[in-house]
């Protein structure tokens, strides 16, 4: 798999490394534009202080740093040097204070000298020979941990204190809980069996007949996952201590068990991609021990023993190893043994004058091996150990990274861009590995293979680690260069190495099998922006945050999906097994922590509050202007229900809201609540956001998580949401508790009228839409049979105007009012019907419980649905649509778009029913029926003093479009004084009007300009499965690849057509308009237009 690379600013890492560099001179400056650092001194190459002599021009890198390699021949003996800053016109302005001298013997090959600007200089000296190396590393205080950044598994225990032991003194007893109640499944097999399973050989026999044996095909389900992982989770840290059972059981029998385990996880990864059951399966092998050769046979690890009878120790030394280590790991196994190990080689290091070399040699080769053992060895070794299964161009790949690796740990100052070259170099290793794993494991895989695929499976995962960890350095060098305050008035330059971070976390995350078309479709993305740059320009900015905002979304739907998994197993086994109750309520949060999606989000939000900086775009957007008061509260989404569990709050409330649809019903949640703050972002033009407007309730909406935890710190305190065009405020600590509430300033519209009278058919029947009459079809109908009739008469405008006044409108059929009731009296059910009817009346005008309103709504769908459709009424729909394989059927009843009762989203349109089935027609019809008493539309309607028994349903059929985009227009802005708000999204524009989560491209459209407020972030659209098969699929965008996304001059062609049909469309029908239209092959279709609410 290829390995993606960023240009940067500044040389590659990789051409300032390496044999014959020189001597490497690094400093910090900031300068302003167009000057440059040049190092000048008395060598020949530097000039002999002649500044225009000089040879070394520095070059520029990531933070301001300023390097220039100098060779060695010129750094010898006395050696004296300054920099200088050069304009663009070659004036010299000299580093303050002496000159800088090197001395005894000048620098040798590979030195680095970091020099404080006017102050000091340090030299840190080239690499060592290999056996200096190696004479440091024994010397060294501290034991080697298994790679740069990584912890020894001493840092990470959380059992008992170890105990050196002078003889057997191993406990056999235990001291435990084995709590069953309420658990079952999974839970309960791993308490029960906890309690007879001391040691950790017991252990994994426990978790491999819970694991293996007692699954179907060897498979574990999701739950038997999670519970396993956690629990062999705390087995390895310590947290469920392992005893001495009393028998004599070799490290080799852990092994075969691992190897069983391993097997069945392997199958779960490979049949269930992308699931959460193969990310935890995934994780759970470094949970396990290996079961290579060396540990397969009768004794491994007999290193130990020779160590225990050296006559080069001290007895007592002996004596500890022999007890603590030697004879409790050949009998009793445990993770406890390598955390004694690294403990008592710690011990040797502090007094290392004390050891021979050859002892301390031999302990540091048997805690390799012991970390081997217990897969927690190095990254470096696990990939040299893989050298025979891969092929030449692989083996070379490994080495590209080992030798990046060096450099790296090597590094006497952070440099990003060794940095970047180390993470494309693992990156690039990590896609070899996963592509050479990605066709699973056969059933009937020998032993060899299943030894080779471990040791892959885990280099594949250590990889994964390292660059969490490089990830980690990277980020925090970043927030010291001063994060988004550093990069919202940076250059492209500075953007390119902090976008190529991302990029490849996303990759790490794809490689994991974690929504992998997403992460690729923002790699292209992000990859595409930083190519084109212009960061410091409004539209550029505010591009790159839309990638960011959905690069969020990504990292948070993994968040989620972990607790959903892990928090339940880990609370409950924790509780049962009697573990800390701080380990079992942080496990989840610390899975997440310790995953490269966390990293991913760190960074990301620092590059998107950086964009937003740069783009001038506030943290809330607002859906509906105004201002309210109120007890701020938080509810997880916008039910009644959450609304009527908040009855002990005094007076009024602002709901901070975590999450919305898109399709909630504000009116029927009540007077208490004024205002809303949603911890989301939601389109302007959703059903909800159009509700809002309607019922002008103030609301905000923002996905920015720093205004989201101030806002959240306020939860109970009183406060003022003044929300405006210009600025949000939120003022808290009111203490004015008789404040009035005031409600949005949009102007208030009533209802013209109740609904037009209407005329119901005596027999169910089919009309044409040219027959369509308000009083028969409804005020949908109606104004799609006007939009047909207008696009006819543009079609015939031959101006120059002509062209962008031009779109297309859809014929269709009508079942008109008056057909549902011929339908139930052709039933015979005339009576039942009026009967439920009436009972809906009642309880929909009472202050009865809203639970018998859901119930008898209910009551009332079910009675349409059970009722039979005389089959000629589908027959006259049959095989009229000839050109359409599907159709559309949409609701135009009595009771909405009319101007101030939108009725947006209140009522069902069925989508891809077959043209030419009856029985689809037929469900489909009865279904837009019964859409007619949902209890949110008969709240909508009570709300406005319109009784259910008085509203009527009209279908209205027409051909199913297939759009490469859809759109809706508000001809009034909601915000802004005379302009137009367009909302676009590919595909269908359901995923607009439902309030799925992310933005479209959000135009804002007047007579002078048309500017871009947002650029479309949804992660999947609705496209038709193939050019012959219209069905309608769900499909990963890919914006980079969109021309909405990558030109300007197309996002204007279309604002400006949609802003003249738009004043067309308001002036034909009288009234600011609600209007919903597509793109379907080049052609711009209107598909619906309603009065604005």
């Amino acid at each position: 798999m290829k390995a993606y690379r960023f240009p940067i600013v500044g040389a590659l890492a990789s051409e300032r490394d390496g044999s014959g560099l020189g001597v490497i001179f690094r400093v910090k400056k900031s300068v302003k534009y167009g000057e440059h650092l040049r190092l000048v001194g008395s060598s020949r190459y530097l000039g002999t202080w002649n500044v225009g002599e000089s040879k070394g021009d520095m070059v520029w890198s990531e933070g301001d740093v300023w390097e220039v390699s100098v060779p060695v021949e010129e750094c010898q003996k006395e050696f004296e040097w300054k920099c200088v800053v050069l304009n663009s016109q070659g004036d010299a302005s000299w580093e303050d204070g002496d000159n800088h001298i090197s001395t005894d013997g000048g620098l040798v090959e590979g030195s680095t000298v970091t020099i404080e600007w006017g102050e000091s200089v340090s030299v840190s000296l080239g690499s060592p020979s290999p056996e200096v190396r190696q004479a440091e590393e024994t010397e060294s205080s501290v034991p080697a941990a298994p790679d740069m950044f990584e912890k020894p598994m001493s840092e990470k225990w959380s059992g008992d204190d170890i105990v050196f032991m002078q003889s057997n003194e191993h406990r056999r007893d235990r001291e435990g809980v084995w709590n069953t109640e309420g658990l079952e499944g999974a839970a309960l097999a791993y308490v029960n069996g906890d309690r007879d399973a001391g040691s950790w050989l017991g252990k994994l026999e426990l978790a491999k007949t819970i694991i293996v044996d007692k699954k179907v095909n060897m498979r574990p389900s999701i739950d038997t996952l999670a519970y396993s992982f956690v629990y062999l989770t705390w087995v390895s840290n310590g947290s469920i201590p392992c005893v001495d059972s009393g028998g004599h059981r070799r490290p080799n029998h852990h092994a075969k068990l691992s190897q069983l385990i391993f097997r069945s996880l392997e199958w779960v990864i490979g049949e269930r991609q992308g699931t959460a059951d193969a990310l935890f399966a995934r994780r759970m092998h470094t949970r396990i021990p290996s079961f290579t050769d060396e540990f397969m046979q009768s004794t491994p690890l007999t290193r130990i023993r020779d160590i225990a009878h050296r006559n080069d120790i001290p007895q007592d030394l002996k004596r500890e190893i022999k007890h603590t280590i030697q004879n409790k790991l050949h009998r009793n196994a445990g993770p406890e043994d390598l955390a004694a190990t690294e403990a008592l080689l710690g011990r040797i290091m502090s007094k290392r004058d004390e050891y021979s070399a050859d002892f301390i040699s031999e302990l540091q080769l048997f805690l390799k091996e012991l970390r081997d053992f217990f897969n927690a060895g190095s990254l470096e070794d696990a990939l040299l150990g893989l050298g025979p299964s891969l092929d030449e161009d692989a083996n070379r790949l490994i080495g590209n990274f080992i030798s990046a690796k060096k450099k790296v740990d090597s590094m006497s100052m952070w440099d990003d861009n060794t940095v970047m070259d180390c993470m494309h170099a693992v990156t690039t290793v990590r896609a070899v590995l996963s592509s050479g794993l990605s066709a699973g494991l056969r059933n009937d895989a020998p032993d060899k293979a299943l030894v080779m695929r471990q040791k892959w499976r885990l280099s594949e995962i250590r990889a994964e680690d390292y660059i969490f960890m490089l990830l980690s350095r990277f980020i925090n060098n970043l927030e010291d260069k001063g994060g988004s305050e550093y990069l919202k008035n940076a250059n492209d330059g500075a953007w390119a190495l902090p976008i190529g971070a991302i990029v490849l976390s996303l990759r790490h995350i794809g490689l994991s099998g974690y929504m992998q078309s997403e992460c690729m479709a923002l790699e292209n993305e992000l990859m595409t922006w930083q190519q084109i740059g212009g960061f410091a320009h409004q539209d550029e900015a505010r591009r790159i945050t839309s990638t960011l905002q959905r690069v969020l979304r990504l990292t948070e739907s993994f968040s989620s999906m972990v607790v959903e998994s892990l928090y339940a197993p880990a609370t409950l086994l924790g509780s049962a097994l009697g573990v800390q109750e701080e380990k079992a309520m942080v496990f989840s949060e610390s899975e997440i922590r310790s995953n490269v999606a966390f990293q991913t989000s760190k960074l990301a939000t620092l590059l998107l509050k950086g964009a937003m900086q740069a783009a001038n775009m506030p943290p809330w957007q607002v859906i509906c202007r105004g201002e309210c008061t109120g007890t701020l509260v938080r509810v997880d989404e916008l039910s009644p229900k959450s609304i009527e569990s908040l009855s002990d709050v005094e007076g009024q409330v602002i709901a901070v809201v975590t999450s919305a649809t898109g399709d909630e019903e504000l009116v029927s949640l009540g007077d208490k609540l004024q205002g809303v703050v949603l911890l989301q972002d939601i389109p302007h033009l959703s059903h909800l956001g159009v509700r809002a407007r309607q019922e002008k309730m103030v609301f905000i909406a923002s996905d920015n998580v720093d205004v989201a935890q101030e806002v959240l710190q306020h939860m109970g305190s009183l406060v003022t949401l003044s929300a405006t065009a210009e600025n949000i405020s939120i003022q808290y600590g009111n203490e004015s508790t008789s404040s009035p509430s005031q409600h949005s300033d949009v102007p208030t519209c009533h209802p013209s009228n109740k609904g037009v009278q209407p005329v119901l058919a005596k027999q169910p029947c089919v009309i044409h839409l040219a027959e369509a009459e308000l009083d028969t079809s409804g005020a949908k109908a109606m104004a799609c049979k006007e939009l047909l009739h207008v696009a006819q008469e543009c079609s015939g405008d031959t101006s120059s105007n002509g062209s962008m006044t031009f779109f297309y409108a859809l014929d269709g059929l009508v079942i008109p009012y008056g057909s549902l009731e011929a339908v139930v009296e052709q039933n015979g059910l005339q009576k039942e019907w009026q009967e439920k009817l009436a009972r809906l009346h009642d309880i929909s005008t009472s202050s009865s419980d809203s639970g018998d309103l859901e119930t008898i709504c209910h009551d009332v769908r079910q009675f349409i649905l059970d009722l039979k459709i005389p089959q000629t009424l589908a027959a006259m729909i049959e095989g009229v649509f000839k050109d359409a394989d599907q159709v559309i059927l949409r609701s135009s009843a009595n009771v909405e778009d009319l101007e101030g009762l939108s009725g947006a989203g209140l009522y069902d349109s069925i989508t891809n029913v077959p043209s030419t089935n009856h029985e689809s027609i037929e469900k489909a019809i009865k279904q837009v029926w019964a859409s007619l008493f949902s209890r949110r539309a008969v709240l909508a309607r009570s709300s406005v003093g319109i009784q259910s028994r008085d509203a009527h349903m009209a279908v209205l059929i027409q051909p199913q479009v297939s759009p490469e985009i859809s759109f809706v227009l508000h001809t009034n802005h909601p915000l802004l004084d005379r302009s137009i708000l367009a909302e676009i999204a590919p595909g269908q524009g359901e995923i607009l009007a439902s309030g799925t989560r992310g933005s479209g491209w959000r135009l804002s459209i007047n007579t002078e300009s048309i500017s871009c407020d947002s650029f479309a972030n949804f992660s999947n659209a609705f496209f038709p499965e193939s050019s012959t098969n219209s069905t309608l699929v769900l499909k990963t965008m890919d914006y980079s690849r969109h021309e909405l996304s990558c030109s300007s001059d197309a996002r204007d062609n279309l604002g400006k057509r949609l802003g003249i049909i738009g004043t067309l469309l308001e002036k034909v029908f009288g009234c600011p308009q609600d209007i919903e239209g597509c793109i379907m092959n080049n052609q711009l279709y209107i598909l619906q237009s309603r009065p604005q609410p």
